[in-house]
């Protein structure tokens, strides 16, 4: 179903069974949908059969306002859909597998090297454990005015999601989205050099342990960033868990980047990196729990799951940025405070931290606020007081 005069073509693929493969082509057309359906639905009591190891690509380079559905289930499959090149605008991509399930891997490519791509969605949802997900809306920083989203819920564990709007001053107003739940999962969006206007999220939990989220900014304008870590769930429920925000470099300023960080449990750390010699970033970090910790990444370049870990000091570099750390340790009998390490270099920029201690525990509080230059304004406050609802 290939060619410019190709339009509003339907292909439709189903296979029932194990180690299928289906393949559907529509390149440089208009309006077309692309459907394939693999294994059993297992909400359906009549079958309820397992299926394995099928594989499902959908090929839509080159073509326009086409749609691209991919839907399996049980374990070990593997989902790729294609749209890249030019002309390469308007369409959308969905991927489902499971629910229940584990090892399987969605793949969503948007973007090349030499087009420009806008208005693309992008949608994968996995229900299961150890899946992996990826969503590339740019190679080389032409994505403008897309969505990427990722959700792993459902019994999820152990699940691995990807999105990269990459560089280019032709990368901007896209959006991203991830969310996990379960535990041990590992998010991460990559948003790099000369990119602009960008939005994007991660939400993990609730009741999660040892959850890793990580968003980098290299080099972008006006972008915004948000991590969460099990939140509405009891806040001592949780543990382990690492958000990491990294804007910016000493190489690849960036300008107005603002970062939100929320976390709920116990010994969850957030590594927060907002360097360059530019104006204007903002991050406020929440953390409820005891013994949390506010520090800066042990590397601010691209880093493999495993290798996300703490360094010295959170840090910010530049004129005017805004820092706002608020922690709160729970009541009772624990002896486990909070600390904070924070370097803010440049002039103009402020600091607050505010740490309380729940009725009842013992404090030890650390924090550590260091400003170098001129015209900066630091504040501490560590109090005793009541957790309000």
């Amino acid at each position: 179903q290939n060619g410019p005069n190709s339009k509003a073509n339907i292909g439709e693929i189903t296979q029932k069974g194990d180690n299928n493969t289906a393949t559907t082509t529509q390149n440089g057309t208009q309006s077309g949908v692309a459907l394939i359906y693999q294994g059993f639905d297992p909400n359906v009591p009549v079958v309820n059969i397992a299926v394995t190891s099928n594989t499902a690509t959908i090929d839509q380079s080159g073509s326009t306002a086409n749609q691209a559905y991919i839907r399996q289930f049980s374990d070990g499959n593997t989902a790729f859909v294609r749209q890249i090149g030019a002309n390469s605008t308007t369409n959308l991509v969905r991927i489902d597998q499971g629910p229940g399930g584990s090892g399987n891997t969605a793949t969503v490519r948007q973007g090349d090297g030499t087009s420009t791509i806008t208005s693309n969605t992008a949608l994968i949802g996995q229900y299961g454990t150890n899946g992996f997900a990826i969503i590339d809306h740019d190679i080389n920083g032409r994505a403008t005015s897309n969505v990427a989203s990722i959700t792993q819920t459902t019994g999820s564990v152990s699940n691995t999601a990807t999105i990269t709007q990459s560089s280019g001053g032709n990368a901007r107003f896209n959006v991203a989205t991830i969310q996990q739940a379960g535990s041990n999962g590992y998010a991460s969006v990559f948003e790099d050099v000369g990119s602009r206007f960008n939005q994007s999220s991660i939400r993990q939990g609730v009741g999660s342990n040892g959850d890793k989220a990580y968003i980098r900014q290299y080099g972008s304008f006006t972008a915004t960033t948000s991590i969460s870590q099990n939140l509405t769930a009891t806040p001592g429920g949780s543990s382990n868990n690492v958000a990491s925000v990294v804007m910016g470099t000493t190489a690849e300023d960036a300008t107005s980047m603002t970062a939100v960080v929320s976390q709920e449990g116990k010994n969850n750390s957030v590594l927060l990196s907002q360097a360059g010699t530019v104006a204007g970033h903002k991050a406020t970090i929440t953390q409820t729990g005891n013994n949390n910790v506010v520090t800066g990444p042990l590397s601010a370049g691209f880093v493999a799951p495993n290798e996300i870990a703490p360094g010295n000091y959170a840090r910010q570099g530049g004129a005017g940025q805004v820092v706002t750390v608020n922690q709160t340790s729970l009541g009772g009998a624990s002896i486990y405070g909070n600390s904070l390490s924070l370097s803010q270099l440049g002039i103009s920029n402020t600091g607050t931290v505010n740490q309380t201690v729940g009725v009842g525990a013992m404090g030890n509080n650390v924090s550590m606020l260091t400003q170098n230059g001129t015209g900066n304004f630091g504040t501490v406050t560590q109090f005793n007081g009541a957790i309000l609802p």
